[in-house]
């Protein structure tokens, strides 16, 4: 397997350029927001380096905690109106689909790791 091939890293990507996408009028905040929606797919690629299952699951980890830290700035940018309702739900509805998908790759490596190989 190759990482371009992980779903879960794809989606993260693609969530991390439609941060980067966004402009608006707070540079620190928006600093931010891309830098901890950049730690997400890096994780995950981090973790793909990794020798262990072990290892990468921990990487995974991180991945999905800056994807709830990203959410959070996300709730932040549109309370201070520099997100429209329409910018924050197509973010929102990113971050879903991108802790989802890492989720469901953690469940894989944890099966994969409680069965036994011959």
């Amino acid at each position: 397997m190759k990482l371009d091939e992980i779903r879960a890293w794809q989606k993260a990507k693609e969530f991390a350029v439609e941060i980067y996408r966004l402009d608006f009028d707070n540079s620190d905040l928006q600093q931010i927001i891309r830098e901890v929606s950049l730690q997400i797919s890096i994780n995950i690629a981090k973790g793909f380096e990794k020798s262990s299952s072990q290892e990468f699951l921990k990487f995974l980890h991180l991945a999905q905690e800056s994807c709830s830290a990203v959410k959070n700035l996300i709730y932040v940018a549109y309370d201070l109106n520099f997100l429209s309702d329409t910018d924050r739900d197509r973010l929102f509805e990113l971050s879903e689909e991108t802790t989802k998908l890492t989720g469901g790759f953690i469940k894989h490596l944890k099966t994969k790791l409680a069965t036994p190989t011959e």
